[in-house]
């Protein structure tokens, strides 16, 4: 279950035994900071005053400790340590700032001990985003533990602390109020051999059904049967056990099996349904100029019944009530999970039953589902979902999916109704918003492999954890399109996922990449009926939503050769914005939002068309990594590779004295032209020249004038590079490779000639 350094879990122990054991401080050993009254402090001043401005949270924080003592704010600052020691996917600077940052609120300063940055170079988890975009309800948690450890006696204190299950059992007397993931963190922290480095505790659940076959029977309990599952794995095995690494993250493929809907409520046709709904326990869809329709009417006949009633509606807003309809009498099955929004708040059940109809005085609830509402008196705030669950209920059609977010909003749905009723120490399931996606690093096997810096690779990495989409840009011949299928090779092989590679063209268009209708024959002879066929990226956005986990990655090659604006669409907002929904162009009553596992590496040809005719539209939507020869990466890749391949180097000398005279880096040749055995003889390189170099400065040069074959011919770029004379040589010269004779390789002995005499 240690799954992560050392000094992390070495601290944790120190934090186990002195701080919570003993009430001692951790980073002023001896000084009694751990105590109720500075607990009380924070409880008035930080939990019961919350800052909901849009401040950082170190700037919010500053304001509701300006009025507490040194000790309350030194508290804060160790409850900080143990919140950040769970994230593996946040680096030491930012560790660092929140901590020393909070300090400073008491005028504290200087570093932290080194044994905390030591372990702040680790972590036991990637929590998602809702931990770490608020910390404020963690640390809430974290507070109240203190509140419940300061009330025991030192006999209590010592049991509970030395005890793994006593610990969770205190644990679950504290207020959850949504800090499920810190719980989870802690116990794996505090008791790493008891507890999994598991913080979204539905995960378990689903790791004990995938492997329930390994478990004599379950007991109930998660924690204790995750125990027996890994005795039981572990037998035989000569390797620890990860969950989310493989081969044991099988369970991350099956699909969940909540199913949720999005219903609403709050303006139909200017009127607030959902207290009603709240009240009489049902939900509703309008369309009074509609009449009845039984559950269980096939899709076309819906479509018939609407069009007779709406003749004069456009057949776009036709279809969209149609698929309305469709999956509120048909797709929504009892025992989904429905939820509405009203204004910030956000409610949740269960649908009881089939569609019915009832007269209503308004015409505007005739159609209706029963739910049995789960937290009608306790709304969750919508500020208090993720990211993406707050994305999809934005989508603004009547009735839509919710995906994967359904188990999230169910969660804390139980858990709002759990704690109306005074159970709160053991809601019924925990906040687990969507695993988070975790890209692998690269490796030193893989950048050496493609003759790149691993530093570069690192960062081309970064830019997809961090936007999703990147382009690779440069002039022919710069290893564009390896590189990106390389990456993407390596991101699905590495971390499991699928790849695709579409090249963009002039005549390429939305219907090709996302969406279409294509004519196939129909029953009658001679007729044509039209499908919508999903293109590309909608297929490659169904795989990446049914397996969040795991990247998908989708190579384009020359992007800027198609019209953006007319193949991306509606698309282009969900580019910048993966957590909104948007309606589709030939879907309309479907919310579609780019899972945030779809990636995207395009390609752009420099000489084709300048980057700078790219619009700022797509500029900000895209990381732009540029590719031009004699730059990093790429200024030593060619001779890098020449040397690997024990070539001589004069392929590479040519190409520096070529691309000084060309003196233009959009218009500079790439080295991939020459990273093949042709390169090895003098024969093969006047091919390359020949077949290769010559007709691309022929394009490059057409009606300006230029005699191509006579100022770029390769014999006189020889002489150049054997006389070291002409400006246009490059700096390298002087270490120029052997120019072999037709047909002849080097010979071991040739290769330690110097350069001068060679050629």
């Amino acid at each position: 279950m240690r799954d992560s350094p050392e000094q992390v879990y070495a601290l944790a122990d120190e934090i186990r035994q002195r701080c919570l054991g003993q009430l001692d401080s951790l980073l002023s050993p001896g000084t009694h900071v751990w105590a109720a009254a500075a607990a009380d402090e924070l409880i008035v001043h930080f939990v019961n005053a919350p800052d909901l401005g849009s401040k950082t949270f170190l700037e919010k924080l500053q304001t509701q400790l300006a009025d507490v003592s040194p000790q309350a704010i030194r508290l804060m600052a160790e409850l900080a340590v143990i919140y950040e020691l769970t994230p593996v996917n946040v680096g030491v600077p930012a560790k660092r700032r929140m901590v020393e940052g909070i300090l400073a609120f008491a005028g504290t300063t200087g570093p932290l001990p080194d044994r905390v940055l030591e372990a702040f170079t680790g972590g036991v988890a990637n929590p998602g985003t809702w931990y770490m975009t608020r910390p404020d309800v963690q640390l809430t948690f974290l507070i109240r533990c203190v509140v419940a450890l300061t009330a025991l006696t030192d006999d209590e204190r010592t049991a509970v602390t030395s005890d793994p299950w006593m610990f969770r059992d205190l644990l679950g007397s504290v207020p959850l109020n949504s800090g499920y993931n810190q719980r989870a963190a802690l116990l794996h922290l505090m008791f790493p051999d008891t507890f999994e480095s598991i913080v979204a505790s539905l995960d378990k659940g689903r790791i004990l059904d995938f492997y329930a076959e390994r478990l004599a029977a379950r007991s109930g309990d998660d924690d204790r049967d995750m125990l027996l599952l890994r005795d039981a794995l572990a037998d035989g095995q000569g390797e620890p056990i990860h969950f989310y690494r493989p081969p044991w993250d099988g369970w991350r493929t099956t699909k969940t099996t909540t199913r949720g809907w999005l219903v609403r409520g709050a303006k139909v046709h200017g009127v607030d349904l959902i207290p009603q709904w709240l009240d009489d326990g049902y939900c509703s869809v309008a369309f009074p100029d509609v009449p009845s329709i039984p559950a269980g009417t096939s899709h076309a006949k819906i479509a018939e019944v609407v069009a007779a009633a709406l003749p004069d509606v456009s057949t776009q807003e036709r279809r969209s009530k149609t698929g309305t309809l469709d999956r509120f009498l048909n797709r929504i099955k009892v025992g989904h999970v429905v939820v509405t929004v009203h204004g910030a708040d956000v409610f949740a059940g269960r649908i009881a039953g089939a569609a019915e109809w009832g007269e209503s005085s308004d015409a505007l609830s005739n159609r209706r589902r029963p739910v049995t509402w789960l937290n009608a008196g306790r709304p969750i705030a919508r500020a208090d979902l993720s990211a993406g669950a707050q994305g999809k209920l934005s989508g603004q059609n009547v009735v839509s999916d919710l995906g994967l977010y359904a188990d999230e909003i169910l969660a804390l749905a139980t858990v709002e109704e759990a704690a109306g009723a005074g159970q709160v120490e053991e809601p019924t399931s925990a906040l687990t918003a969507p695993v988070a996606l975790e890209l692998p690093d690269p490796t030193k096997a893989f950048a050496d492999g493609l003759f790149l810096p691993l530093d570069w690779l690192r960062e081309v990495i970064d830019l997809l954890r961090e936007k999703g989409q990147v382009v690779l840009y440069g002039p022919p011949g710069t290893g564009k399109t390896f590189i990106a299928q390389a990456l993407a090779t390596f991101l699905t092989e590495t971390a499991g996922g699928e790849q695709r590679l579409v090249q963009f063209h002039p005549s390429y268009a939305y219907e090709d990449f996302f969406e279409g209708f294509r004519p196939r024959p129909g029953e009658t002879q001679g007729s044509l009926v039209f499908d919508l066929v999903p293109g590309p990226l909608r297929r490659m956005a169904a795989l990446a939503d049914a397996d969040p986990t795991r990247p998908y990655v989708l190579v384009i090659d020359e992007l800027n050769r198609a019209n953006l604006a007319k193949v991306f669409g509606e698309l282009y907002f969900l580019l910048e914005y993966r957590n909104r929904a948007v309606g589709l162009q030939y879907s309309p009553d479907e919310d579609f939002s780019l899972p945030r596992n779809l990636l995207v590496i395009g390609t752009m040809n420099t000489a084709d068309r300048s980057i700078a005719l790219v619009d700022q539209a797509m500029r900000r939507r895209f990381d732009f990594v540029p590719l031009f020869p004699g730059q990093a990466p790429l200024k030593a890749m060619l001779r890098d590779w020449l040397a690997a391949n024990a070539i001589p180097a004069t392929a590479a000398d040519l190409l520096d004295a070529l691309n000084s005279m060309l003196g233009d880096p959009e218009s500079a040749v790439g080295p991939s032209y020459f990273m093949s055995e042709r390169s090895r003889t003098s024969a093969g390189l006047q091919r390359i020249w020949r077949t290769a170099i010559i007709p691309l400065l022929e394009e490059r040069f057409a009606g300006n004038g230029v005699d191509v074959h006579a100022t770029y011919a390769l014999a006189s770029l020889l002489s150049q590079l054997k006389g070291g004379t002409g400006g246009s040589t490059p700096a390298s010269s002087a270490s120029v490779g052997p120019v072999l004779e037709e047909g002849k390789a080097l010979s071991s002995s040739d290769a330690r000639i110097p350069a001068a005499d060679q050629i």
